[in-house]
C-alpha cells in the first residue's frame, strides 16, 4: 500500500530542494557573466538613448499641434453646416420637386438590360404570341 502524500508547502519546498541537490551545478564562467552583464547594460542604454532629451519635447508638441488642428477643423466643418442649412432653408420647395419630376421624366420607361437578348435562354420564349383559348389549335 503506499503512503498518503503530503501535499503541505513545506513538503513540496523540502522535495524540490532535495531535488535540485541531485543536479550538478555548472561551474562559474566569469567571462560569460560580463558578456552577459555587457549585453544587457548596452540593451537597457540603447532603450533609454533612443528617446534622447529633444524627441520628448517634440513628441509633446507633435500632439498638441495634432489636437489643435483638429478642434480648428471641427469649428470650421460645424461652421459650414451651420451655414448650409441657413442656405437650405431658403431654397423652394417646389421648385426642387418639379426639377426633380422633370427629371423622373426624363427617365426611359423601361431600364436597358446590360445584356444583350440573345444571351437569356428564355428571351425566344417572350417573342411568341399568348394563347387566346387551350382549345384552339396553333
Amino acid at each position: 500500500m503506499k503512503e498518503p502524500v503530503d501535499h503541505s508547502e513545506e513538503a513540496i519546498a523540502d522535495a524540490l530542494r532535495r531535488d535540485a541537490a541531485l543536479l550538478p551545478e555548472p561551474p562559474f564562467d566569469p567571462a560569460l557573466h560580463a558578456a552577459v552583464m555587457r549585453r544587457l547594460r548596452t540593451r537597457n542604454d540603447a532603450s533609454v538613448s533612443s528617446l534622447s532629451w529633444w524627441k520628448r519635447p517634440a513628441l509633446a508638441a507633435a500632439a498638441v499641434l495634432a489636437i489643435l488642428a483638429g478642434g480648428f477643423a471641427w469649428r470650421h466643418s460645424t461652421d459650414r453646416s451651420a451655414r448650409g442649412s441657413e442656405a437650405r432653408e431658403t431654397l423652394d420647395f417646389s421648385a426642387v420637386l418639379a426639377s426633380t419630376q422633370a427629371a423622373i421624366n426624363g427617365l426611359p420607361d423601361a431600364p436597358p438590360s446590360p445584356l444583350p437578348a440573345w444571351i437569356s435562354p428564355t428571351a425566344p420564349l417572350l417573342d411568341f404570341p399568348p394563347l387566346t383559348s387551350i382549345d384552339q389549335p396553333l
